[in-house]
């Protein structure tokens, strides 16, 4: 009896422990969910203060309550948003550094459309960036029958970065450039009259803005927060469908989304994705072009086959590595020989290319060396038949190519088309044609 009683109390004992056990495990992961979930307000301070940004991102009550939906009752949501961020910032990245623009304002197009190409408001506004038909045209947008470029994810970028310098050039101030894009200058303008202290700042105004504005700029600040600070929250980017990164090339001619499949094998599905601007899956012909958007792999196959690689208009900025395994991979390695690469390409990725592609042929490495301004420089050049492909090294010109090779500076100009007010630098690939 003794003895039941004693495997009685062992095993109470055990299920004491294993209750305590759980307990301690769930309260435990209960602590890691709540610390995503949430964050304290001084942190929270603290986090936007660092941030770095010409845009004023100041905390408020309903900016953290703005953050706190979609770290915490809004999370899948977010990391959908994460996900297209991954696809459209680049190229957003890209447009406004060239206009000199600050990077953050991307998170704009967050707030309008949750980056989405084909949203469509209340208002009739429409696209990544919202563009109303009469806005739309006004910078440039082609809105008709067969195109809406407001669909265009760099088209439509474009226009914002210009709409965008021109609200900031009226107004002095980020914040409230940010709520003339929503309200208009005018609703600006009114509420800076309305107020005692005419301000350039959103916050000493917001009061008197339309309901809608007050909210919008406070919710710029939490998405900015949310799109820096979302591993934070143990948030991650989901994608939707592709998730390559994207290529855009301009195109003038007419091309059928049918004829761009078989060229890159992709579906006719995800070309109407990519490309939503082109209401009549083709795209039309003319004098200014318009913007074609591919996945890299299948816009770099698509160039290979049509040429036209001057016309790539944006392309992702990638390891060389990953470049090299491209180039292998796909019809662009037949093409590898071409000159336009020159420009795409890294100089080392070229020479493996070049070496992979030629007819076969066993390259017959050699190692000239050259010494300028006392710096000994290691150059090279690889012997493939009847040309050499040279690697310029540093601080050579194409005159110390001249006489290393014995050769015409004419011919040298004319093989390569080379433009000499413009003319290649260290690490270019100059091709040499050999004499018989």
């Amino acid at each position: 009896m003794s003895k039941i009683k004693f495997i009685a109390k062992r095993f109470a004992v055990s299920l004491i422990l294993l209750y305590s056990i759980t307990i301690t495990a769930f309260a435990a992961a209960e602590t890691v969910v709540e610390r995503y979930h949430t964050i304290s307000p001084d942190e929270l301070k603290d986090r936007l203060e660092v941030m770095s940004s010409q845009i004023e991102l100041k905390y408020t009550s309903e900016v953290h309550s703005i953050i706190n939906e979609y770290i915490k009752g809004y999370r899948k949501g977010s990391e959908v948003l994460l996900g297209r961020g991954n696809q459209y910032f680049p190229i957003y990245d890209n447009e406004f550094e060239k206009a000199g623009l600050p990077e953050e304002l991307k998170y704009l197009s967050v707030v309008e459309s949750s980056l989405q190409p084909t949203a469509v408001s209340q208002s009739g506004a429409v696209g990544l960036w919202q563009f109303i038909s009469s806005t739309g045209k006004l910078y440039g947008l082609t809105i008709n029958s067969t195109v809406d470029e407001r669909k265009d994810p760099m088209r439509s970028t474009q226009a914002a970065v210009q709409f965008l310098k021109d609200l900031y050039l009226q107004f002095g101030d980020w914040t409230l450039a940010l709520a003339a894009y929503n309200c208009g200058p005018g609703g600006v303008t009114k509420a800076q009259k309305k107020s005692k202290v005419v301000s350039n700042n959103f916050w000493k105004i917001k009061r008197y803005l339309p309901k809608e504005t007050r909210r919008y700029v406070p919710k710029f600040v939490a998405i900015s927060y949310v799109m820096n600070y979302f591993q934070h929250h143990g948030l991650e980017p989901l994608f939707e469908s592709n998730e390559e990164a994207l290529a855009t090339l301009k195109v003038y001619d007419y091309t059928s989304f049918k004829t761009i499949s078989k060229m890159t094998g992709l579906d006719m599905a995800t070309i109407k994705y990519l490309n939503p601007a082109f209401l009549k899956n083709y795209i039309p012909k003319s004098s200014k072009g318009y913007f074609l958007t591919l996945p890299e792999k299948a816009m770099y196959d698509y160039v290979a086959v049509t040429d036209n690689w001057s016309n790539l208009e944006y392309r992702p900025q990638v390891s060389q590595s990953e470049t090299y395994q491209l180039l292998l991979s796909g019809s662009m390695k037949r093409r590898a020989m071409s000159l336009e690469i020159l420009e795409l390409l890294p100089t080392r990725i070229l020479t493996d290319v070049m070496i992979k592609s030629v007819q076969n042929t066993p390259p017959n490495p050699e190692l000239p060396k050259k010494s300028n301004n006392n710096e000994e420089a290691t150059v090279t050049s690889q012997n493939l038949g009847r040309f050499t492909y040279y690697k310029m090294g540093t601080q050579q010109s194409l005159m110390d190519v001249v006489e290393l090779f014995d050769v015409s500076l004419k011919d040298l100009v004319q093989l390569n088309n080379i433009d000499l007010k413009n003319p290649p630098v260290a690490g270019a690939v100059i091709k040499i044609e050999l004499d018989n």
